[in-house]
């Protein structure tokens, strides 16, 4: 996209656009959610290097559901404060590459790596739930600053792989 608006909307339902390959954003907006609880599935790296990254309906979800480690780069302050949830579904995990101010943040399979921070607002959750094996939390799903608000766990993979592992003292 390097131009104009993008506005994904689940309408009043639920609605899915899946991404076979890369979203890059070099200009205008990218809504994630306009209207209703829509999720963008991203299978590829989603990047910006210009315009903005927003979420206008708090239900809304950006999901990395690849199945190679994906890139996630967004520009500093140019996504909002708190601006997306995301979900990583993904076994082989995203990498962060720059850091970014996030709403919620869903660890279903896999993990956030890469050199950038993730900063969460002052109401914002970090679930971990698994269905499939044990899981643990990393310090850049967690950080020690500007962490979450609240913290869910919820993996319901069968014993004894029904564990979340935190990785230092929070």
């Amino acid at each position: 996209m390097n131009g104009g608006t993008f506005q994904a909307s689940g309408g009043t339902g639920t609605g899915i656009l899946i991404v076979n390959g890369n979203v890059s954003v070099a200009g205008g907006s990218f809504d994630v959610a306009q209207g209703g609880a829509g999720t963008v599935r991203v299978l590829g790296n989603f990047v910006q290097t210009a315009g903005t990254v927003a979420q206008t309906n708090t239900s809304g979800l950006l999901d990395f559901s690849g199945t190679v480690a994906q890139n996630l780069t967004v520009m500093s302050g140019a996504h909002g404060t708190n601006a997306v949830n995301v979900r990583v579904n993904n076994a082989a995990g995203v990498n962060l590459t720059a850091d970014m101010s996030i709403r919620n943040l869903t660890v279903t399979n896999g993990t956030v790596t890469g050199s950038g921070v993730l900063s969460y607002g002052a109401s914002s959750v970090l679930t971990y739930n698994s269905t499939t094996g044990a899981q643990t939390i990393s310090a850049k799903e967690f950080p020690a600053t500007n962490g979450p608000a609240s913290l869910t766990i919820n993996n319901t993979a069968a014993s004894p792989n029904n564990t979340v592992t935190l990785n230092a003292a929070r």
